[in-house]
């Protein structure tokens, strides 16, 4: 890879090798969101630094309305399309 590529055809390589949609890939350098747009060049990153790779989970079936006892969160991240669906139970306080 060169310092000018783009950090997609990291993600692309990465989600072919572990048989999963290239949108599931979260990358973060120092846990950070690190944009497929930007390269090694931009980000001032060498071979010493370290990204990391986080597979989000598959979206779950879309369901009109979570459960009465549910809450339903839609955790957005900075590209498009980037977001995770938490569905967690309520409590009563």
């Amino acid at each position: 890879m060169r310092m000018t590529d783009r950090l997609q055809k990291v993600v692309d390589y990465v989600a072919e090798r572990l048989g999963v949609e290239s949108s599931r890939l979260l990358l973060l350098l120092k846990d950070v969101e690190v944009l497929t747009s930007q390269t090694p060049e931009s980000l001032n990153i060498s071979v010493a630094d370290i990204l990391d790779c986080v597979v989000l989970s598959e979206r779950p079936a879309r369901q009109q309305h979570p459960a009465q006892d549910q809450i339903c969160l839609r955790v957005r991240g900075v590209e498009k399309n980037s977001f995770q669906l938490i569905t967690i139970g309520k409590v009563s306080v």
